[in-house]
């Protein structure tokens, strides 16, 4: 035949590899399995897709009477349709077509129910004939590369077969069955991959291979399903497993004496990864009264491990185990565990460091911590233990401020928010206890915002207000302005009189309302300076005559004043407005503004000396008029002293 087209129930006949097609011996024995054989050539099979091959319930690679060549279209392809096999697999180092009359029979009816026995999967039943009788050791296989390394070797011939695993369709397979065949065993097997057990040695031939059940040979038939003889069973037979968890795997120690399934107590079972990720890693249990024994490791890696256990048995013999897989893959991250606290602090104040965010990782995994929208001035700190600190001064507008805080493992992240409250300062606001003020001129009242710790803020451009009353009825209120340091000064005309004044701040965004404590008392004492005077001095040639009065008193300043300069000069200056007056004991200065030549915008200063009753005596006056640019029109140079007439400061 030719064709490759499956249909349900079918197995796939390489037509090289039988004699007889569909009628081969072979090819009956898996009808009697259930199953129709369908045969195909050389070139059909080395055309087939992997699909192809997938579609039947096994692949069928039998035995051309003792054949001397591998067949060339199945080798050719092997990875194609080997990659399709995920069910039972026989591998057999003979020639049993050959031998059909001496157990070869029995052999291929046992090995052909087995390739199909798990429904939905596709089998292999795979004979090397004699195609490596005569071939050095450690011989590659590439038939079965698909698979995994293979290397065999040719015995030449040798009859005592062992059977050293069972599966239930190979019940009536025996070591009578398979031995005397006059050259049972054509070839044997150096090496294979973990993934396939020993079902038949060649049993005294070699000393480098130890069977499950303590036996010692050659292995020459291969199995993949089986369930090796061995008084040990080892068990989960698979696991999953994420890397970093332990697996724990089981070893059941028994024995026939004094009856089968009787607990072997005591026993040491040495436990081997002999492949995957963790190759190398082992350990040994000592059986309890069950007759069991445990043994744990971590994952470290991905991949799938191979895990058999070993123990020798009461006549010195190492028996095996089954094999066991343990699958390990990535372990899914477990994102950090975070929680947090809320904090209060007032404005201007020091936050010392305070842990307010904390995280854990299920993993163990390092964390990073972080925060976002701090308030204005406070910064934080990861501690590099989970732990997120946050300090400063508070220089923010009061207000409740979220902040979120994150911790990152690297891969995911977890967040947590709290509020960080800025509350408003308190405050303090003193003033002096009295205050002494004369009407002749304006009382400053004055005052200090200040705060009840040592950390004061910004207490610049706040409004402070005074007010009171001066017995009669209230007075103010009179409002100022802060400085950097707090300072208000107001100065306020108040007019003679004693007064009892508070100063208070409404508060604002940032600090309480806060008053001062106690009143200050503020006498203003009445205004009693007055100079006058008139005369003339000589100047020059001439002479220059004058006249003034000049007063302070609660309505204000008031006066004036008129000047004669020489008398070949026909100029004069008259001022009517006094802007400032002062003095002190026999001296006052005062300044004002007026018209010189009947023309307005000028100013003037003037500075006396009161020496005596008689002007004549010592007194001197001293006269500058100017333009309000500053530019001179009229000086007498200095002080000059009295010719004629008198000056009195009283």
């Amino acid at each position: 035949m030719s064709s490759a087209d499956a249909a349900a129930g079918e197995v796939l006949v390489l037509d090289s590899t039988v004699s007889g097609g569909a009628g081969s011996t072979l090819a009956q024995k898996f009808v009697a399995a259930g199953k129709t054989p369908v045969v195909v050539d050389d070139a059909t099979w080395a055309s087939m897709t992997a699909a192809q091959f997938d579609a039947y319930d096994a692949i069928v690679l039998g035995d051309p009477n003792c054949g001397a060549s591998v067949p060339a279209a199945a080798e050719a392809n092997a990875a194609v349709w080997s990659s399709v096999v995920d069910g039972n697999v026989i591998a057999i180092g003979s020639d049993e077509t050959f031998h059909e009359t001496q157990g070869g029979d029995q052999l291929m009816a046992s090995a052909a129910a087995f390739t199909v026995a798990q429904p939905g999967k596709t089998g292999a039943y795979i004979s090397l004939s004699c195609y490596y009788h005569d071939t050095a050791p450690n011989t590659p296989v590439p038939l079965l590369s698909g698979f995994g390394t293979f290397t065999m070797t040719g015995v030449g011939c040798y009859n005592d077969a062992h059977i050293v695993a069972t599966h239930p369709a190979l019940t009536g397979l025996t070591d009578a069955t398979l031995s005397n065949w006059s050259c049972s065993v054509h070839e044997a097997f150096d090496s294979f991959p973990v993934s396939f057990e020993v079902l038949a040695i060649a049993q005294g031939i070699g000393t480098s291979y130890t069977a499950t059940d303590g036996s010692v040979g050659t292995p020459y038939i291969l199995a993949r399903g089986v369930t090796v003889v061995s008084d040990i069973d080892l068990a989960p037979l698979t696991a999953a497993k994420k890397v970093g968890q332990t697996h724990t795997v089981t070893a059941t120690v028994t024995s026939d004496d004094p009856s089968p399934g009787s607990p072997v107590v005591g026993t040491t079972v040495t436990f081997t990864v002999i492949a995957g990720p963790n190759t190398g890693t082992t350990g040994t249990g000592t059986t309890n009264a069950s007759g069991v024994a445990s043994f744990s490791y971590p994952g470290a890696a991905v991949g799938e491990d191979t895990i058999e256990a070993t123990f020798l048995d009461g006549l010195g013999r190492t028996q095996r185990s089954n094999r066991v897989t343990a699958t390990w893959s990535v372990a899914a991250n477990n994102a950090p565990n975070i929680s947090s606290d809320s904090t209060t602090v007032q404005y201007s104040d020091a936050l010392a460091p305070t842990m307010l965010a904390s995280a854990t990782d299920p993993d163990s995994d390092p964390l990073t911590m972080s925060a976002t929208a701090l308030p204005a001035a406070l910064s934080g700190s990861d501690n590099g233990s989970g732990g997120f600190s946050v300090s400063g001064t508070a220089t923010a507008v009061p207000a409740a401020y979220p902040v979120k805080y994150t911790a990152n493992d690297g891969t995911d992240s977890s967040t947590s928010s709290d509020d960080i409250t800025i509350t408003k300062e308190d405050c303090t606001l003193t003033a002096p206890v009295t205050i002494q003020s004369s009407a002749a001129g304006n009382t400053t009242l004055t005052a200090t915002l200040g705060e009840p710790d040592s950390s004061p803020g910004d207490r610049s451009g706040k409004t402070i207000s005074f007010s009171g009353t001066d017995g009669s009825g209230p007075v103010g209120p009179f409002t100022g302005t802060t400085n950097g340091a707090g300072v208000v000064s107001v100065p306020v005309p108040l007019a003679e009189g004693v007064y009892a004044l508070n100063a208070s701040f409404a508060g604002d965004a940032y600090y309480y309302n806060c008053q001062t404590t106690s009143e200050t008392i503020v006498t203003v004492s009445p205004a009693k300076f007055k100079v006058t005077g008139g005369g003339w001095i000589s100047q020059g040639t001439g002479k220059t005559s004058f006249g003034f009065n000049a007063k302070s008193d609660v309505t204000g300043l008031h006066g004036q004043i008129a000047i004669q300069p020489s008398s070949s000069s026909k100029a004069k200056f008259h001022g009517k407005v006094v802007l400032t007056l002062s003095g002190s004991g026999n001296t006052a200065t005062w300044t004002g503004t007026g018209k010189w030549n009947g023309v307005a915008g000028y100013k003037f200063t003037a500075s006396v000396v009161d020496n005596g009753t008689s002007g004549k005596k010592g007194d001197t006056i001293s006269l500058l008029v100017q333009t309000s640019g500053g530019t001179t029109v009229f000086t007498t140079g200095g002080a000059k002293p009295l010719k004629g007439g008198n000056i009195v400061v009283h």
